[in-house]
Protein backbone atom coordinates (compact mmCIF):
# COMPACT_ATOMS: atom_id res chain seq x y z
CA UNK A 1 0.00 0.00 0.00
CA UNK A 2 1.10 3.37 -1.09
CA UNK A 3 2.46 6.46 1.73
CA UNK A 4 -1.26 7.79 0.28
CA UNK A 5 -3.38 5.77 0.68
CA UNK A 6 -2.10 4.88 4.30
CA UNK A 7 -2.62 8.03 5.31
CA UNK A 8 -6.17 8.17 4.01
CA UNK A 9 -7.23 4.82 6.30
CA UNK A 10 -4.57 6.07 8.86
CA UNK A 11 -8.07 8.68 10.02
CA UNK A 12 -10.64 6.26 8.57
CA UNK A 13 -9.82 3.08 10.33
CA UNK A 14 -10.77 4.37 13.96
CA UNK A 15 -13.76 5.22 12.86
CA UNK A 16 -15.00 1.98 11.51
CA UNK A 17 -16.88 0.60 14.62
CA UNK A 18 -18.76 3.57 15.73
CA UNK A 19 -20.24 7.11 14.14
CA UNK A 20 -18.19 9.74 14.25
CA UNK A 21 -20.12 11.87 16.32
CA UNK A 22 -20.18 9.53 19.32
CA UNK A 23 -15.78 9.80 19.19
CA UNK A 24 -14.22 12.27 22.08
CA UNK A 25 -10.17 10.88 21.54
CA UNK A 26 -9.99 13.28 17.99
CA UNK A 27 -11.98 15.46 19.20
CA UNK A 28 -11.46 19.51 20.15
CA UNK A 29 -14.23 18.60 22.70
CA UNK A 30 -11.87 18.99 26.05
CA UNK A 31 -10.78 22.20 24.86
CA UNK A 32 -13.95 24.13 24.56
CA UNK A 33 -15.60 22.30 27.60
CA UNK A 34 -14.85 25.14 29.85
CA UNK A 35 -16.54 28.40 27.56
CA UNK A 36 -19.68 25.71 27.25
CA UNK A 37 -19.81 25.44 30.47
CA UNK A 38 -19.43 29.04 31.28
CA UNK A 39 -21.79 30.37 28.60
CA UNK A 40 -24.67 27.37 29.30
CA UNK A 41 -24.56 28.60 33.01
CA UNK A 42 -24.25 32.57 32.13
CA UNK A 43 -27.42 31.58 30.15
CA UNK A 44 -28.85 29.96 33.31
CA UNK A 45 -28.12 32.82 35.53
CA UNK A 46 -29.97 34.69 32.88
CA UNK A 47 -32.95 33.16 32.49
CA UNK A 48 -33.22 32.82 36.02
CA UNK A 49 -33.19 36.66 36.53
CA UNK A 50 -35.49 37.14 32.92
CA UNK A 51 -37.80 34.90 34.39
CA UNK A 52 -38.55 37.01 37.66
CA UNK A 53 -38.34 40.57 35.55
CA UNK A 54 -34.39 41.46 36.48
CA UNK A 55 -32.60 41.09 33.44
CA UNK A 56 -32.75 43.51 30.33
CA UNK A 57 -34.35 41.93 26.98
CA UNK A 58 -33.85 42.57 23.43
CA UNK A 59 -37.50 42.69 21.50
CA UNK A 60 -35.63 42.82 17.95
CA UNK A 61 -33.44 40.04 17.48
CA UNK A 62 -29.98 40.47 15.83
CA UNK A 63 -29.20 36.71 15.56
CA UNK A 64 -29.19 36.33 11.93
CA UNK A 65 -26.95 39.41 11.14
CA UNK A 66 -24.45 38.39 14.29
CA UNK A 67 -24.26 34.56 13.19
CA UNK A 68 -22.96 35.33 9.52
CA UNK A 69 -20.62 38.23 10.53
CA UNK A 70 -19.33 35.84 13.27
CA UNK A 71 -19.57 32.84 11.08
CA UNK A 72 -17.37 34.56 8.08
CA UNK A 73 -14.70 35.46 10.60
CA UNK A 74 -15.17 31.77 12.28
CA UNK A 75 -15.01 30.00 8.42
CA UNK A 76 -12.13 32.64 7.89
CA UNK A 77 -10.00 31.35 10.99
CA UNK A 78 -10.49 27.44 9.74
CA UNK A 79 -9.83 27.29 5.83
CA UNK A 80 -6.72 29.43 7.01
CA UNK A 81 -5.14 26.60 9.01
CA UNK A 82 -6.56 24.54 6.94
CA UNK A 83 -4.25 25.28 4.14
CA UNK A 84 -1.30 25.49 6.21
CA UNK A 85 -2.28 21.70 7.24
CA UNK A 86 -2.99 20.95 3.48
CA UNK A 87 -0.08 22.45 2.21
CA UNK A 88 2.69 20.78 4.83
CA UNK A 89 0.80 17.32 3.71
CA UNK A 90 1.51 18.48 0.02
CA UNK A 91 5.30 19.54 0.63
CA UNK A 92 5.77 16.09 2.48
CA UNK A 93 4.50 14.09 -0.01
CA UNK A 94 6.61 15.89 -2.28
CA UNK A 95 9.81 15.47 0.06
CA UNK A 96 8.99 12.01 -0.04
CA UNK A 97 9.10 12.15 -4.21
CA UNK A 98 12.37 13.89 -4.09
CA UNK A 99 13.95 11.61 -1.18
CA UNK A 100 12.93 9.02 -3.55
CA UNK A 101 14.37 9.65 -7.03
CA UNK A 102 17.60 10.80 -5.03
CA UNK A 103 18.09 7.47 -3.39
CA UNK A 104 17.35 5.25 -6.60
CA UNK A 105 19.67 7.59 -8.84
CA UNK A 106 22.25 7.37 -6.07
CA UNK A 107 22.20 3.62 -5.58
CA UNK A 108 22.32 2.60 -8.92
CA UNK A 109 23.77 5.04 -10.88
CA UNK A 110 27.19 5.65 -8.96
CA UNK A 111 30.28 3.17 -9.64
CA UNK A 112 31.31 1.13 -6.94
CA UNK A 113 34.72 0.86 -6.79
CA UNK A 114 35.04 -2.94 -6.91
CA UNK A 115 32.59 -5.03 -8.61
CA UNK A 116 29.63 -6.35 -6.39
CA UNK A 117 31.27 -3.95 -3.41
CA UNK A 118 28.86 -0.95 -1.62
CA UNK A 119 31.58 0.77 -0.46
CA UNK A 120 30.65 2.75 2.95
CA UNK A 121 30.59 6.34 1.14
CA UNK A 122 27.54 5.56 -0.94
CA UNK A 123 26.07 3.67 2.36
CA UNK A 124 26.39 7.04 4.18
CA UNK A 125 25.17 9.52 1.41
CA UNK A 126 21.76 6.79 1.22
CA UNK A 127 21.74 6.86 5.25
CA UNK A 128 21.71 11.02 4.62
CA UNK A 129 18.40 11.06 2.67
CA UNK A 130 16.63 9.19 6.11
CA UNK A 131 18.28 11.29 8.24
CA UNK A 132 17.32 14.66 6.37
CA UNK A 133 13.66 13.39 6.80
CA UNK A 134 13.98 12.79 11.07
CA UNK A 135 16.01 15.87 10.65
CA UNK A 136 12.94 17.68 9.49
CA UNK A 137 10.84 16.09 12.00
CA UNK A 138 12.41 17.37 14.97
CA UNK A 139 13.55 20.52 13.67
CA UNK A 140 9.62 21.53 13.18
CA UNK A 141 8.97 20.06 16.31
CA UNK A 142 11.38 22.48 17.98
CA UNK A 143 13.75 19.50 19.02
CA UNK A 144 16.81 20.34 17.17
CA UNK A 145 19.61 18.48 18.26
CA UNK A 146 21.10 15.08 16.79
CA UNK A 147 21.18 13.07 20.02
CA UNK A 148 18.21 11.03 18.57
CA UNK A 149 18.97 7.30 17.85
CA UNK A 150 17.30 7.30 14.36
CA UNK A 151 19.70 10.45 13.15
CA UNK A 152 22.79 9.48 15.06
CA UNK A 153 22.53 5.60 13.19
CA UNK A 154 22.56 7.13 10.17
CA UNK A 155 24.95 9.96 10.62
CA UNK A 156 28.88 10.10 9.01
CA UNK A 157 30.91 9.16 11.27
CA UNK A 158 33.14 12.05 10.83
CA UNK A 159 30.68 14.22 10.67
CA UNK A 160 29.41 13.51 14.09
CA UNK A 161 32.96 13.79 15.66
CA UNK A 162 33.08 17.15 13.79
CA UNK A 163 30.03 18.20 16.11
CA UNK A 164 31.58 17.04 18.74
CA UNK A 165 34.74 18.63 18.92
CA UNK A 166 31.74 22.01 18.43
CA UNK A 167 30.62 21.41 21.57
CA UNK A 168 33.89 20.26 23.43
CA UNK A 169 35.24 23.87 23.12
CA UNK A 170 36.73 24.49 19.51
CA UNK A 171 34.86 27.45 19.22
CA UNK A 172 35.09 30.96 20.55
CA UNK A 173 33.56 31.01 24.60
CA UNK A 174 31.71 33.94 24.04
CA UNK A 175 29.55 32.21 21.03
CA UNK A 176 29.16 28.66 22.74
CA UNK A 177 28.16 30.64 26.23
CA UNK A 178 24.87 31.45 23.97
CA UNK A 179 24.12 28.05 22.92
CA UNK A 180 22.42 25.07 24.36
CA UNK A 181 24.86 22.98 24.15
CA UNK A 182 22.43 20.17 23.71
CA UNK A 183 21.20 22.36 20.67
CA UNK A 184 24.33 22.89 18.74
CA UNK A 185 23.26 22.07 15.56
CA UNK A 186 21.02 25.30 14.71
CA UNK A 187 19.68 24.10 11.51
CA UNK A 188 20.46 19.97 10.86
CA UNK A 189 18.35 19.53 7.78
CA UNK A 190 20.33 22.27 5.92
CA UNK A 191 23.59 20.66 7.25
CA UNK A 192 22.66 17.49 5.98
CA UNK A 193 21.62 18.88 2.46
CA UNK A 194 25.30 20.14 2.13
CA UNK A 195 26.61 16.76 3.29
CA UNK A 196 24.78 15.40 0.47
CA UNK A 197 25.40 18.04 -2.17
CA UNK A 198 29.09 17.16 -0.89
CA UNK A 199 28.92 13.38 -1.01
CA UNK A 200 27.73 13.93 -4.85
CA UNK A 201 30.08 16.42 -5.87
CA UNK A 202 32.98 13.43 -4.49
CA UNK A 203 31.08 11.19 -6.44
CA UNK A 204 31.66 13.33 -9.77
CA UNK A 205 35.25 14.75 -8.83
CA UNK A 206 36.29 11.23 -8.43
CA UNK A 207 34.71 9.70 -11.54
CA UNK A 208 31.84 7.24 -10.26
CA UNK A 209 29.28 9.89 -11.53
CA UNK A 210 28.02 10.97 -14.89
CA UNK A 211 28.19 14.93 -15.32
CA UNK A 212 24.03 14.73 -16.08
CA UNK A 213 23.41 12.53 -13.16
CA UNK A 214 25.51 14.57 -11.22
CA UNK A 215 22.84 17.71 -11.94
CA UNK A 216 19.83 15.85 -11.75
CA UNK A 217 20.72 15.09 -8.00
CA UNK A 218 21.60 18.73 -7.62
CA UNK A 219 18.16 19.49 -8.92
CA UNK A 220 16.97 17.35 -6.22
CA UNK A 221 19.16 19.07 -3.57
CA UNK A 222 17.86 22.38 -4.54
CA UNK A 223 14.39 21.23 -4.41
CA UNK A 224 14.38 19.70 -0.36
CA UNK A 225 16.24 23.05 0.20
CA UNK A 226 13.17 24.89 -1.36
CA UNK A 227 11.19 22.64 0.98
CA UNK A 228 12.76 23.04 3.82
CA UNK A 229 12.14 26.50 3.94
CA UNK A 230 8.60 25.70 2.94
CA UNK A 231 8.32 24.03 6.37
CA UNK A 232 9.66 26.47 8.00
CA UNK A 233 7.58 29.20 6.30
CA UNK A 234 4.62 27.42 7.34
CA UNK A 235 6.34 27.20 11.07
CA UNK A 236 7.16 30.87 11.49
CA UNK A 237 4.34 32.87 10.28
CA UNK A 238 1.58 32.76 12.50
CA UNK A 239 -1.96 34.13 11.99
CA UNK A 240 -1.82 37.46 12.75
CA UNK A 241 -3.19 38.51 16.11
CA UNK A 242 -5.02 41.35 15.66
CA UNK A 243 -7.40 38.94 13.82
CA UNK A 244 -6.99 36.10 16.38
CA UNK A 245 -8.22 38.73 19.44
CA UNK A 246 -11.01 39.85 17.25
CA UNK A 247 -12.37 36.36 16.15
CA UNK A 248 -12.28 35.52 19.70
CA UNK A 249 -14.20 38.85 21.17
CA UNK A 250 -16.55 38.42 18.66
CA UNK A 251 -17.35 34.84 19.46
CA UNK A 252 -17.80 35.99 22.45
CA UNK A 253 -20.20 38.84 22.46
CA UNK A 254 -21.84 36.94 20.15
CA UNK A 255 -22.68 33.92 22.59
CA UNK A 256 -23.58 36.79 25.55
CA UNK A 257 -25.79 38.56 23.36
CA UNK A 258 -27.93 35.49 23.27
CA UNK A 259 -30.04 35.29 25.92
CA UNK A 260 -31.20 38.89 25.82
CA UNK A 261 -32.22 38.28 22.24
CA UNK A 262 -33.67 35.02 22.53
CA UNK A 263 -35.66 34.36 25.67
CA UNK A 264 -38.72 36.25 24.56
CA UNK A 265 -39.17 33.35 22.19
CA UNK A 266 -37.63 30.38 23.67
CA UNK A 267 -37.40 30.86 27.16
CA UNK A 268 -35.55 28.10 29.36
CA UNK A 269 -34.33 26.64 25.62
CA UNK A 270 -32.04 29.59 25.54
CA UNK A 271 -29.50 28.03 27.84
CA UNK A 272 -28.94 24.76 25.37
CA UNK A 273 -28.74 26.77 22.01
CA UNK A 274 -26.44 29.08 23.94
CA UNK A 275 -23.95 26.46 24.94
CA UNK A 276 -24.25 24.62 21.14
CA UNK A 277 -23.65 27.65 20.06
CA UNK A 278 -20.53 28.22 22.38
CA UNK A 279 -19.70 24.86 21.47
CA UNK A 280 -19.67 25.17 17.93
CA UNK A 281 -17.58 28.72 17.79
CA UNK A 282 -15.22 27.82 20.08
CA UNK A 283 -14.62 24.59 18.70
CA UNK A 284 -14.31 25.37 15.57
CA UNK A 285 -11.53 28.06 16.50
CA UNK A 286 -9.69 25.53 18.28
CA UNK A 287 -9.73 22.91 15.61
CA UNK A 288 -7.98 25.52 13.86
CA UNK A 289 -5.69 26.20 16.42
CA UNK A 290 -4.74 22.67 16.50
CA UNK A 291 -3.85 21.98 12.92
CA UNK A 292 -2.30 25.52 12.18
CA UNK A 293 0.97 23.95 13.23
CA UNK A 294 0.49 20.33 11.83
CA UNK A 295 3.81 19.03 12.88
CA UNK A 296 3.35 17.92 16.20
CA UNK A 297 1.97 15.76 18.51
CA UNK A 298 -1.71 16.66 18.47
CA UNK A 299 -4.03 13.84 17.30
CA UNK A 300 -4.84 16.20 14.08
CA UNK A 301 -1.65 16.23 13.20
CA UNK A 302 0.37 15.03 10.18
CA UNK A 303 1.46 11.54 10.84
CA UNK A 304 5.32 12.35 10.36
CA UNK A 305 6.57 9.70 12.01
CA UNK A 306 4.88 7.57 10.12
CA UNK A 307 6.15 9.08 7.47
CA UNK A 308 9.67 9.21 8.03
CA UNK A 309 9.27 5.18 9.34
CA UNK A 310 7.89 4.70 5.80
CA UNK A 311 10.83 5.88 4.14
CA UNK A 312 13.45 4.20 6.29
CA UNK A 313 11.13 0.57 5.23
CA UNK A 314 11.82 2.29 2.02
CA UNK A 315 15.36 2.51 1.88
CA UNK A 316 16.10 -0.63 3.40
CA UNK A 317 14.15 -1.91 -0.03
CA UNK A 318 16.60 -0.27 -1.85
CA UNK A 319 19.71 -1.50 -0.33
CA UNK A 320 18.58 -4.94 -0.77
CA UNK A 321 17.46 -4.92 -4.92
CA UNK A 322 21.35 -4.05 -5.75
CA UNK A 323 21.39 -7.55 -7.24
CA UNK A 324 18.40 -7.47 -9.55
CA UNK A 325 18.84 -8.13 -12.79
CA UNK A 326 16.02 -7.46 -15.45
CA UNK A 327 17.93 -9.95 -18.03
CA UNK A 328 17.39 -12.56 -15.55
CA UNK A 329 13.64 -12.19 -15.86
CA UNK A 330 13.44 -13.62 -19.38
CA UNK A 331 12.60 -17.02 -19.95
CA UNK A 332 15.13 -19.60 -20.93
CA UNK A 333 13.14 -20.42 -24.20
CA UNK A 334 13.07 -17.33 -25.12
Amino acid sequence: MSIDSSFTFYFQDAFKKRPLFLYFRGSVFPRVLVPVVIFAAYSTVFVFFASVGLAPLLHVSLVPILTIVTGLLVSLRANSSYDRWWEGRKLWSSLTGNIRSFSRVLWYSVEREADGVDDDDVIDAMNLLVAFAFAIKYHLRGEDGYQYSDLTDRLPQGYLAVIEKRRNGRVDKERRGRRDTNKFVDNLPLEILTLLFTYSSMFKHHGRLDHGIFNHLSALTHSMTEQLSSFERILTTPIPLAFMIHLRQMVTLYCVSLPPQLYTQTGWYCIPITAIAAFTFFGVDAIGKEIENPFGYDANDLPVDKFCNDLLSELVVVFESKGLNPQGWKKKNS
